[in-house]
């Protein structure tokens, strides 16, 4: 994979799709009661433009821009891991091949958590799914 330098759009992108997603979503948390909901249904939905338009720009992205969905190395964790435990004081310093697996770990439950929230506005049944998801 050949990286590039990141441009001022591709990195204002992710400045405020990153500002959306952590702010809507802790709205979104705080406000799942009755006398918040509609502030809570504005909060999520946020979180649900934000994640399409992450994909969009995702699926538009060019071979090593920063854009691209993180894309998890099993072969690197491993690596990584087996010269971590052997000691190896590079392997410390060194920027850990977990990040995209976390990343797209929190992409996909995010997405479950708005997406069952968005389902739930019209199937009621799904509201305790949503907020199990969103816990």
């Amino acid at each position: 994979m050949t990286f590039r330098r990141t441009s001022a759009g591709e990195f204002a992108f992710l400045l405020f799709f990153h500002a959306t997603i952590s702010g809507a979503f802790l709205v979104a948390y705080f406000t799942g009661d009755e006398d918040t909901y509609g502030v809570h249904v504005v909060a999520g939905y946020a979180v649900l433009v934000a994640l399409v338009l992450r994909l969009l720009a995702a699926i538009g992205a060019r071979e090593g821009s920063v854009l691209r969905l993180p894309r998890p190395s099993w072969a690197a964790i491993g690596d990584w891991a087996r010269r971590l435990s052997s000691g190896e004081a590079r392997a410390r310093k060194q920027r850990s091949p977990l990040f995209p697996l976390m990343a797209a770990i929190l992409l996909i439950g995010t997405a479950l958590a708005a997406s069952s929230g968005a389902a739930a506005d019209f199937i009621v049944r799904l509201e305790d799914l949503h907020e199990a998801l969103g816990e």
